[in-house]
């Protein structure tokens, strides 16, 4: 089993996408120089993958941490929309997903 590295994928996401290192920078609250230290990162802050998930339309947790490859197929058809204000919450053992697939 391949070790995630939850950096690395956001640096892909983000490469495949409009928005420029500096934007993105801006819109995730860090410096342009800290983004080279968050590619490299291999956890992240629950906080911190939510807003990156807001800010590159991109289900980071259904992908990484449920192991859901869905969220890569363009067709929102069979989508399933997860918005959790981590700020409402008092940590992340309260967070219960159960998602079931209907083949």
């Amino acid at each position: 089993m391949t070790e995630t590295n939850i950096g690395e994928i956001i640096r892909r996401k983000l490469d495949e996408s409009d928005i420029s290192y500096t934007e993105f920078a801006k819109r995730i609250h860090c410096e342009r120089q800290s983004l080279y230290y968050l590619f490299k990162c291999k956890s992240i802050d629950i906080d911190r993958l939510m807003l990156i998930s807001k800010v590159l339309n991109y289900d980071f947790i259904r992908h990484i941490y449920l192991n859901d490859d869905s969220c890569n197929n363009t067709s929102h058809e069979n989508t399933l929309i997860i918005d959790i204000d981590a700020n409402k919450i008092e940590s992340i053992d309260k967070i219960i997903l159960n998602i079931k697939r209907e083949h």
